[in-house]
């Protein structure tokens, strides 16, 4: 008995450009000895899954695949998947947020809003654990796949990053570029998780509810301590050397000394700060 060999055949991308994952419909199985021509197009790569695991990423070009002479078929996906793209996620919680104020120790609800920028860093985590059983995505499902998880990764880094930096929310308004290079350093490990690397994250806009903020101004003596601070961190700014200005590790150090030293004089009624020296 013949057997005849199975014929060569072509996969290549056939999406359009706003899809950032595209997966081949021509081919989902490999035969034994079959060989199969793989045309990569640029700013693309190619990842070939075999039986569910990663087997091939192949950049640019043409390439081939050829079936194992030992396996009669193997299931087969063939992703094309374009790394260049920014994506911009426009993030931003959809109702106040409860949270007790780490000063003032008054539950404090504000809103927030902002941007991040992600772009594929690995396409096998890419793959498994966003794509699943997704033939594609666009840009814009990207952004809607991690909205909610942007705002859900802000909420928990910011309480932490403010419990931790002694700071209060009423503060927050006035030091959102401080605060978005102290978060991103921490979302940055969680999206790289899912394979993808943040370009970008700040935080545009808080905006504190009304309610809350007419209860803070009527406490003359939470007021008293706001001011204090605002000035400590105004003078602190101002006494930071320009090429300094950018260091996010600087600005942390700042923000938690300022706190620091406003606790320890919040019980005086006449303070005279002296900004201390960060080493």
């Amino acid at each position: 008995m013949c057997f005849k060999k199975p014929q060569a055949k072509f996969v290549r991308f056939e999406g359009n450009e706003d899809q950032i994952i595209w997966t081949s419909p021509e081919i989902d199985v490999l035969l034994k000895k079959q060989r199969i021509d793989v045309i990569v197009p640029a700013m693309r790569e190619a990842v070939c899954a075999l039986d569910g695991v990663v087997d091939t990423v192949w950049q640019p070009g043409r390439h081939q695949l050829v079936g194992d002479k030992k396996i009669p078929q193997q299931d087969l996906k063939i992703y094309f998947i374009n790394k260049t793209v920014v994506v911009p996620v426009l993030w931003g919680t959809p109702s106040f947020i409860d949270l007790q104020d780490p000063v003032f120790e008054m539950p404090v609800r504000f809103g927030a809003r902002g941007t991040a920028k992600l772009s594929i860093d690995d396409v096998s985590k890419v793959l498994f654990k966003i794509s699943g059983s997704r033939t594609e995505y666009t840009s814009a499902q990207l952004a809607e796949f991690f909205r909610p998880k942007t705002v859900q990764l802000f909420t928990t880094l910011l309480a932490t990053k403010m419990e931790d930096l002694n700071l209060s929310y009423f503060n927050l308004p006035r030091y959102l570029d401080i605060m978005s290079n102290v978060i991103s350093g921490g979302m940055a490990s969680e999206f790289a998780a899912y394979g993808m690397k943040l370009e970008d994250f700040t935080i545009d806009q808080i905006k504190i509810e009304e309610d809350t903020l007419k209860k803070f101004s009527s406490d003359a003596e939470m007021v008293r301590r706001f001011k204090l601070r605002e000035k400590m961190y105004e003078q602190a700014r101002e006494e930071m050397r320009a090429d300094r200005a950018a260091d996010a590790d600087y600005l942390e150090r700042m923000i938690r000394v300022c706190g620091e030293a406003a606790e320890r004089a919040k019980d005086d009624r006449d303070v005279t700060f002296v900004m201390p020296v960060i080493s």
